[in-house]
């Protein structure tokens, strides 16, 4: 649940980035692309529908094809292939955006005749020269017996053409290498980016299901079978000044992308220590999470200079000002972390969740008047409890 005020990013994002702007001034900004995103396809087709509207060179392939069918027709040696995609990506594309184009041997046979690389162009309104949209491709081409094979697949319409080949690594558990994909969505003070796994495997590209999703990313890397992504601080004045970078790590499980840790940069307040409590609760890291919930219970008072709270009426003040609010602020998440750690025992031991909140309220001694002050915090990229959602793992708190 989120603070009010929030309005929530629509599926249908406007394509300008200077209408997005417009759109996201404010407080409104959150981090919705998962929702946005449409579900990738299991595999890509090999033949990328037509558009409707004319490309701008007015060639009759689409893209992925064309670029198939001049390799071919040019009897391109794999060794010149590179620089032959570099001069077709800028043939078509008037923005003239760089291209990074991987040679791979994605199917592990021992020659590296694979291709990934992201591709651009502007579709234009038909029998115009307006652009209708900024279109974005993933590639992978292979070579074999002479010919070469496009498989292709057209990155999220809303991130109008914003999209890179991240990197080439082994994260699926098949010992060949995989292909990380990046799409960003950007507004006024935040760019969301959606990160995306493709194998390779009988000569097709086969999407992993779904999205490792982040505001702001600032480093992503794949190795040891996990991608990991860093980032996280939404620019928004509206999502508040308790916010933290964070760094995300997915794993491929079961043929889907899947979040299995998020580590947090250290804090000295009770408040964040109990987040990271609660984040490694949800994730599986049980030890962990008892370990944050002990320090938060234990530690000693911090500054909350630079913070702001909120009061009950919706007035905002400044951290360091009123002792008296922030005493009882950090008391309730004090008093919070005992409940959520009690609650974790008892799960732990066997309990239903909903049998372990009622004895842990209980042994706790739970009080309704924690959640005012626990919900203090300024800003909506800030969790919120309720009665209802007290005994919630955290990750269902978002929206």
């Amino acid at each position: 649940m989120l603070k009010k005020g929030l309005v929530f990013i629509g599926a249908l994002a406007v394509a300008l980035s200077a209408v997005m702007a417009d759109r996201w001034e404010g407080e409104g900004e959150t981090s919705a692309i998962a929702q946005e995103a449409p579900e990738t396809p299991e595999t890509p087709v090999s033949e990328t529908e037509r558009p409707t509207a004319v490309s701008r060179d007015r060639q009759e392939l689409p893209l992925p094809e064309a670029l198939a069918s001049i390799l071919n027709d040019e009897s391109v040696l794999p060794d010149d292939a590179s620089e032959r995609i570099t001069a077709f990506a800028a043939g078509r594309d008037a923005q003239q955006e760089p291209v990074t184009i991987v040679r791979e041997d994605l199917d592990a046979d021992g020659a590296a005749n694979e291709w990934a690389a992201v591709l651009f162009e502007d579709i234009l309104v038909p029998g115009t020269e307006e652009t209708l949209r900024r279109a974005a491709y993933g590639i992978v081409l292979a070579y074999a017996d002479g010919r070469y094979s496009v498989q292709s697949f057209e990155f999220p319409e809303e991130s109008y053409g914003r999209a890179k080949l991240e990197t080439v690594a082994e994260l699926t558990g098949d010992e060949r290498p995989d292909i990380v994909w990046a799409s960003f969505l950007v507004g006024a003070h935040t760019s969301h980016a959606a990160f995306t796994v493709s194998s390779w495997a009988d000569g097709k590209l086969r999407m992993v299901q779904g999205t490792a999703d982040i505001p702001n990313v600032s480093r992503a890397t794949a190795e040891d079978g996990k991608l990991a992504l860093t980032g996280g601080l939404i620019g928004s004045a509206g999502a508040g000044p308790w916010q933290r970078e964070y760094t995300d790590e997915y794993v491929v499980a079961e043929g889907a992308l899947v979040r299995v840790d998020r580590t947090f940069a250290a804090s000295p307040t009770p408040y964040h220590r109990l987040l990271d409590a609660l984040w490694s609760e949800a994730l599986g890291h049980t030890d962990r999470a008892k370990r944050s919930f002990a320090e938060a219970i234990e530690m000693e008072g911090a500054s909350y200079e630079g913070y702001q709270f909120e009061t009950e009426t919706h007035d905002f003040v400044e951290g360091g000002s009123e002792p008296e609010r922030e005493a009882a602020f950090e008391a309730a998440a004090k008093a919070f972390a005992g409940f959520r750690l009690e609650l974790l025992k008892r799960v732990e031991s066997g309990e239903s969740r909903e049998a372990a909140c009622a004895s842990a309220k209980e042994a706790a001694g739970y009080d309704a008047g924690w959640l005012p002050p626990l919900n203090s915090p300024f800003g909506y990229a800030n969790p919120q409890w309720s009665e209802e959602t007290i005994c919630a793992r955290i990750d269902a708190l978002e929206p």
